[in-house]
């Protein structure tokens, strides 16, 4: 069965190039929708990227208000997320490199956790990603696992 949606959690370790393994089911989703290759986009205030695919990215650029690429507001949020957007490419063995930049937003050490958000998926510090989780299990859930 193909795989159509980015879920479950997977911690993977970085190297010293800075390398980390995508999921294999996460690489079985974007294979399905014929992409080798992911956006990362930082999150503001959080340890964390999210990587999104060509269809979502597209999606984004979509509106169904014809006006809304004419009204500043429209433009500079395109234009904030068009300039933050790092493209990386899957090797053969599965692994993107991540730019220091991107390992310095998250705070990243030895490894990395990926989390699957349907649509998307993002790739966390292992801490803040536990945090965030547990927060928005209170939140959200009002209790659960922390």
């Amino acid at each position: 069965m193909a795989k159509s949606a980015f879920i479950s959690t997977y911690t993977f370790k970085i190297d010293r190039k800075g390398r980390v393994s995508v999921p294999a089911d996460f690489r079985a989703v974007m294979s399905a929708k014929g992409e080798d290759g992911l956006n990362v986009l930082p999150l503001s205030g959080l340890k964390a990227v999210r990587a999104i695919g060509a269809d979502l990215l597209a999606k984004i650029g979509q509106n169904a208000d014809p006006l809304a690429a004419f009204r500043p507001s429209s433009l500079d949020q395109a234009a904030i997320l068009a300039a933050d957007l790092v493209a990386l490419q899957i090797d053969s063995e599965g692994r993107v490199g991540l730019p220091e930049a991107l390992i310095a937003h998250c705070g990243l050490g030895e490894t990395a956790v990926f989390a699957g958000r349907i649509q998307f998926f993002e790739i966390w510090n292992p801490e803040a990603f536990a945090a965030d989780q547990a927060e928005k299990r209170r939140t959200i859930l009002g209790g659960g696992p922390a």
